[in-house]
């Protein structure tokens, strides 16, 4: 789900990768880089600050100032501080991964559902490359202009405009202070080299960023989005229920036991790492899945018979508070108890 995602967030040095943090060399490789990167924000981003006190009372200046001072410096921070809990944000991910409702056998054994799932994860990966496309384009509409301006001008108009608001819109990328006495033609192309840079990277900082935060934003509204999914069709499951007659058709051979951890590890499904393609012509076993596994839910009660009132282990990791079901066989109320459930792990 957060594959492109982390290789995002490793390509622009935010969070290392696994292959990385098995190798300790490869490791402060990739911390070096990181001090050196941030290093160069931070250097753009006082000079830029000194620019904003320098050039007071020009609005041009002040207004590309700014701005970029604006769009730098959030990026800055929230890349400072995934960079800081890169843990907290690999368990984000790891969660999403084997512990959400997406891993739910109400979601993982409906193709309703499990249409929804799909969309949702081929939106996602459009979101990500179109946002990471859009972002490094934008780079190349800044840097490009001024490098052809670089390629034309010569050296004496360059000194000249030096330090100028003109200079500044054709020589660099955003604007800087620039001393005086450093008005020499290395000194005003290697700054614009270094602009150029640190641009790259904050560009990289936004690929990585942005994308993860869509992404998760959108992951979360889809979780929502199955509940109402579930809850929507629950008059036609319980009425499937309630007019078989056979509790115990299509019950799978583990669930005839008492041990309560098998019966609670029957509920439990790992999400694939592939999701399968459903069959959308057979509308009726869009529900069959689903009713089976309530169908289970209601045999495990059964079976556990006065002992209906205890804490269900099946959802330790997903809620702590239970609601308990007046009536004990009801589908209803155990399909109700399972929508409760999900709507809490999501919360």
């Amino acid at each position: 789900m957060f594959q492109l995602n982390a290789k995002l967030l490793c390509t622009s040095g935010i969070i290392p990768n696994e292959n990385i943090n098995s190798s300790s060399w490869k490791s402060v490789l990739f911390r070096i880089f990181q001090i050196t990167l941030y290093l160069l924000i931070t250097c753009m981003i006082i000079l830029q600050l000194l620019a904003l006190y320098h050039y007071w009372g020009n609005i041009k200046l002040m207004t590309d100032c700014v701005g970029f001072l604006a769009g730098f410096g959030s990026l800055y921070i929230i890349a400072l501080y995934i960079m800081f809990s890169w843990k907290d944000i690999s368990e984000v991910f790891d969660n999403f991964e084997t512990n959400s409702i997406f891993c739910n056998a109400l979601v993982l054994l409906n193709q309703r559902h499990m249409k929804i799932l799909n969309e949702s994860l081929n939106l996602a990966q459009n979101l990500n490359k179109v946002i990471s496309t859009l972002v490094f384009l934008s780079a190349i509409m800044y840097i490009l202009p001024t490098f052809i301006q670089h390629l034309m001008t010569s050296e004496e108009a360059m000194l000249q405009q030096a330090g100028t608001e003109e200079g500044f819109t054709k020589h660099f990328i955003f604007v800087i202070w620039f001393p005086p006495a450093l008005k020499q033609e290395l000194t005003i192309r290697i700054t614009y080299a270094l602009q150029c840079i640190c641009l790259l990277a904050e560009i990289s900082l936004a690929a990585g960023v942005l994308p993860f935060q869509v992404v998760l934003i959108f992951y979360t509204g889809t979780q929502f989005k199955l509940i109402s999914s579930i809850i929507r069709e629950m008059d036609e499951v319980v009425c499937r229920i309630e007019n078989s007659g056979n509790l115990l058709h299509e019950i799978p051979e583990q669930l005839f036991t008492t041990d309560r951890k098998i019966l609670s590890n029957s509920f439990q499904l790992p999400m694939p790492t592939k999701l399968p393609k459903p069959n959308w012509d057979e509308d009726e076993s869009t529900v069959l899945s689903t009713e089976r596994q309530l169908r289970s839910k209601t045999l495990q009660n059964l079976l556990q018979g006065g002992d209906i009132n205890q804490p269900s282990e099946r959802l330790n990791d997903q809620s702590s508070s239970e609601i308990i079901p007046t009536d004990n066989n009801d589908p209803a109320s155990l399909y109700l108890l399972e929508c409760i459930k999900l709507h809490q792990a999501c919360i």
